[in-house]
Parts: C-alpha cells; structure tokens; sequence
C-alpha cells in the first residue's frame, strides 16, 4: 500500500491532486474540514499519522477506481472501518463509512453486512427485522465489523459456534483487489476467502461486504448476562471459581451434550477511576458473564461470583442478545485490562 519514505514531497502533492480530481467533492474531506478529525483520528494518539487526504467513496465503482487508480502511485494508503479505529496513513486514508448495508434473508438463512458499520447497527437492525434470529456477532456493540471480523472476532455464541470469521459463520466476503476488480470470493478466489478467515487482519482486500449464516434464536429475550465486579484483592478466589466452574460444566457436557456453550464469560480489569460512578475505591476484576438458558440457570451458574464478599452484581435477565451487547458497550472502554475469555 504505498511507503511514505519513498515519495518525494512534490511527488506527493502532484499525485494527490491528480487523486482528488477522480474523486466525487462529496467523497473528500480535507484535514481542514470539521468532519476530519472525528473521520480520520485513530483510538490511539501515538497512532495518528495525520493523513493528507482522507477519501469516503460512495459506491463499491468508486471504490475500485481509488484504490487501482492508488496502485499505480507510490501514495502510501489504508483502509478504515468503524469502531475504536486501529488505522492510519501518511497519505490517503479510506473510510468506508458509506459501507452500511444490512440484508436478512431467512429462506437462505443469511445475513449480508456493509463493513463499514459497528455492530451496534447490526444490532439495532436485527432487532427490527428478524428477533427470533442471529447471527454469530462481536460482543462489543462500538467496534466495528469489518475490522473485528479480519481479526477473528468473538461473540457471546462463540463458545457453541466458533469465532465470527470461522467457516460455518462467515460465508462469503465482497472484496476489492489493487487492480480494482471485486467480486463475491467465494466463488472466485476461495483461497482468498480462507485467507480472510484466518484472522490475518487484512491485507489481502478491501472488503466491503460480508455475508454470515443466520441461526433461528427463539431465547432471544430470555437471556441472562452482564457484570458481576469483585475487589481486585479477590484474584486468586476468582482464579480458583472459574477452574471450578470450567471443570463442573465439561462434565456436565459429558452426560447432556445439548447444554455445551450456553453458558460464557470473560474477565478484565477495570481501574477505580473508570468506575467511580458507582463509588468504587479500589480496582475491581469484571465477571462478565451470559446465559442463555435465562435468569434461574444464569444465577446458579455463577452463585460461585455472586455471593463472593464485596461483589457487586450488575446482571440482568430477561434480555435479548442486543440487550446484552449494550451492558458491554456501558463498562467495556478501551482503558480496560483484558484478563481471559472463558466458554463452557
């Protein structure tokens, strides 16, 4: 995609106004529009590379003559999709904010979505579409799909139907090569497919679309989950509650294979001072913690946390997985610490 070193300082500036002459104005925005920071700054400062030019193509057309038209220079260049914003460039930023389209189709069992979107729409959307539905989806309703998804991606069905860009979960993918052909890969370049799929990151295409297996999800609505906080000092009571808990649901599993996966946690740290709103005094570890067999199972599968001394129990019941994802967005921050993912 281009090295910066390379190019030359009047190099760059001839080849990116020839850029923005190929280029919709409504598809630019320049480091002096007001649009530009909220566009272009990545999570991390020390990331911010300033592009000189940050491009919002319309249309996957608009797209593909970008990036061929990129190919041909030495303009060092990156894509963006949504979320915390991992990304930059010294040259050309590509957003693919316009990327946010959803399409459910329950003969096929599909869903198709725009990369550029966070997965709080894809929520938002399935809500209203198709409830008793879902698809394997990041947990983290800010972070965005495309990237969450090229880097494996985990979900609260993670434990019953692997990762998001596992085989049986991520169908198909619309890319976009250098030369500017797209094309669906799955029929065309299946090795390029696989490629995506194994959590590389990206690198290999822009994609612009991906296609998951929808699942019926009648529980949706039952489901039990959220944050149970214990004081940091309990650490080693924790360590000895989730071996416990992993332990007694494997040899649940032997004897009633129908309930393996229901049931998932992760933990991470969170520091006071993120949590001063409900008047914390030290660093807390965050059991956050699903069920989606509902509030009974739930509760008795983390009695263990529960009832440990000093926890303070933030769980719901009765909630869809879209419920559950926005319990996650109001702790998780990119400040927090993560620990460990755990699935029975």
């Amino acid at each position: 995609m281009g090295d910066a070193s390379d190019v030359d300082h009047t190099k760059v500036k001839d080849e990116l106004k020839e850029l923005t002459s190929l280029i919709d104005p409504s598809e630019i925005v320049l480091p002096t529009s007001s649009s530009y920071i909220s566009n272009s700054q990545p999570w991390s400062i020390a990331k911010d590379k300033h592009p000189q030019l940050l491009v919002r193509p319309k249309s996957i057309q608009s797209l593909s003559e970008i990036v061929a038209h990129l190919a041909k220079t030495k303009l060092s260049y990156r894509v963006r999709c949504q979320g915390f914003g991992s990304v930059s460039a010294d040259h050309v930023l590509i957003s693919l904010h316009a990327f946010d389209d959803f399409e459910f189709n329950q003969d096929e069992q599909y869903v198709i979505l725009g990369a550029g979107q966070a997965w709080k729409t894809y929520y938002e959307r399935m809500d209203q579409t198709a409830p008793d539905w879902a698809i394997v989806a990041a947990r983290t309703p800010s972070i965005g799909v495309g990237g969450s998804t090229l880097s494996g991606g985990f979900s609260w069905l993670s434990s019953q139907y692997g990762c998001v860009s596992d085989p049986s979960n991520l169908l198909d993918a619309h890319v976009v090569l250098a030369d500017g052909s797209h094309f669906w890969a799955a029929a065309q370049d299946p090795d390029l497919l696989w490629s995506l799929r194994a959590s590389g990151g990206g690198g290999f295409a822009i994609v612009t679309h991906f296609k998951f297996r929808a699942r019926h999800f009648p529980q949706n609505g039952q489901l039990w989950g959220g944050p149970i906080l214990i004081p940091r000092t309990k650490v080693a009571e924790v360590a000895k509650g989730v071996v416990s808990m992993v332990e007694k649901d494997a040899r649940a599993e032997e004897e009633q294979p129908s309930t393996k996966g229901k049931t998932s946690m992760f933990l991470y740290v969170m520091r006071k001072e993120l949590l001063a709103f409900i008047g914390a005094t030290q660093d807390m570890l965050v059991i956050h913690g699903f069920d989606e067999r509902g509030t009974e199972a739930g509760r008795k599968e983390f009695k263990w946390a529960l009832e440990m001394d000093g926890a303070i129990d933030q769980t719901k019941g009765d909630m869809t997985l879209s419920d559950v994802s926005k319990l996650q967005g109001k702790l998780n921050t990119p400040h927090s610490t993560v620990s460990c993912t755990v699935g029975t």
